[in-house]
């Protein structure tokens, strides 16, 4: 049997959400002293090289001193149940949360309720209990290997434009992101550079921004692997998008990063920096408004504001 390791965390969200724990797995590794472990979905092991002190494990392989999860659906329970560990914890914000099923999988239970905060500062906090003498850091990720790079690059630097994700009602128009292209274009802001998910509704959405623009931009939707994904974000000049993984992937590099809020709310998924902002449609009450709503001339100077900074 291969020695005790000291910590595991699992956990089956989507791509920005596993990001959002890079913060309580860096505690974790500097508590132990070793490598931090990480249960999640195979396809996400290229995210995981790049947090440093982590490593990517499979249910069942290994035995652990304490085993943290932080997400209560049944696939995150399922390998739990089937990693071998001292401790279970499992951790939600809402007591609603707890299934019959958790009684059978850990030890304890630990209700800790989201009032507002970063997600990643709520994991921080509530996984390993990381000491409150420390100050809290967001996600940073490693910068990717060459080769790692897509086989088509743009010859000179360009900006990356995410404007998808999982849910197609977080959508800003595709009218809207065609205008922002050609106003940024003839600020002398060039070579755009378009991504996003494999959904066919996602690649058909960056199908219509790119035939509304009248400015070149090279279209790689539904073309990348994770790496040759991660590696377009990391070596963009700044990357604008809306809501989800790539914009929290391209802060946790450090680049420029501009986020568009419409139904999610900024305080849970974004953490300000000077080269990290973000625009939220306003008023929240008493619905979430569609980010549709959001004027092309707040983003146009914010993403003005923060690109010609680069020049």
């Amino acid at each position: 049997m291969k020695r005790k390791a000291e910590n595991v965390v699992v956990s089956f969200k989507q791509l920005g959400d596993i990001l959002l724990l890079e913060p309580a797995l860096r505690s974790l590794t500097r508590q132990s002293g070793e490598p931090t472990h990480l249960i999640t979905q195979p396809g996400f092991s290229a995210l995981v090289e790049l947090m440093s002190g982590v490593k990517m494990a499979r249910a069942g392989t290994r035995y652990y001193k304490t085993l943290w999860c932080p997400h209560w659906g049944a696939r995150g329970s399922l390998a739990s149940f089937k990693t071998r560990a001292k401790r279970k914890i499992l951790i939600v914000n809402k007591k609603r949360h707890l299934r019959w099923f958790h009684r059978l999988v850990f030890q304890e239970h630990r209700v800790v309720p989201q009032t507002g905060e970063y997600w990643a500062k709520y994991h921080w906090q509530t996984i390993g209990s990381s000491p409150a003498r420390r100050l809290f850091a967001p996600p940073a990720l490693l910068p990717p290997p060459e080769s790692w790079a897509p086989s088509v690059l743009p010859d000179e630097p360009y900006v990356l434009i995410h404007p998808t994700a999982a849910w197609e009602r977080k959508f800003w128009s595709a009218q809207s992101w065609a205008l922002l292209i050609n106003r940024l274009n003839k600020t002398g802001i060039g070579n755009f550079v378009l991504t996003s998910g494999s959904a066919d509704f996602e690649i058909a959405h960056c199908r219509e921004i790119e035939q509304r623009t009248k400015v070149p931009i090279l279209n790689m939707t539904g073309k990348t692997t994770l790496k040759e994904y991660l590696h377009l974000v990391f070596n963009a000049r700044a990357t604008l998008a809306i809501d989800g993984s790539s914009a929290h992937i391209s802060a946790a590099f450090g680049k420029p990063t501009l986020s568009l809020f419409g139904i999610s709310n900024q305080r849970l998924w974004h953490w300000p920096t000077e080269t990290s902002l973000c625009l939220e449609t306003a008023p929240r009450t008493p619905l979430p408004p569609l980010l549709k709503t959001m004027p092309l001339q707040k983003v146009l100077d914010t993403a003005e504001k923060l690109l010609l900074t680069l020049a």
